[in-house]
């Protein structure tokens, strides 16, 4: 059995994985921006960490499409780390933006 999707499927993940990416440079605008304007420690490395995860990931699923195990477990754990890392960061954020706005 085949781990690898088909073209059509891989293209449609990377344009998902790419749009992901671009959301967490969005929220680290956020961040900078809280950090700059308020004066408030905000997180920014984790936001940065997933949206070099998520650009990776797109790029994998765009232009390898053999079926490897060390490519699925590349995939696996870009998914995971980035993740890990928005969802992280952004409960951080969101209680950052909650201090300030007391």
């Amino acid at each position: 059995m085949s781990l690898t999707p088909p073209p059509t499927v891989a293209a449609l993940l990377a344009a998902y994985a790419a749009l992901v990416a671009g959301l967490n440079v969005f929220c680290y605008l956020i961040a900078t921006f809280y950090q700059q304007k308020f004066k408030e420690h905000s997180p920014r490395a984790g936001f940065l960490g997933a949206a070099i995860a998520g650009a990776v990931l797109a790029v994998t699923l765009g232009l390898f499409h053999e079926d490897s195990s060390t490519l699925t477990l590349l995939r696996v754990f870009l998914v995971s780390a980035g993740g890990v890392a928005s969802a992280w960061n952004s409960v951080s954020l969101y209680y950052t933006m909650k201090r300030v706005r007391k």
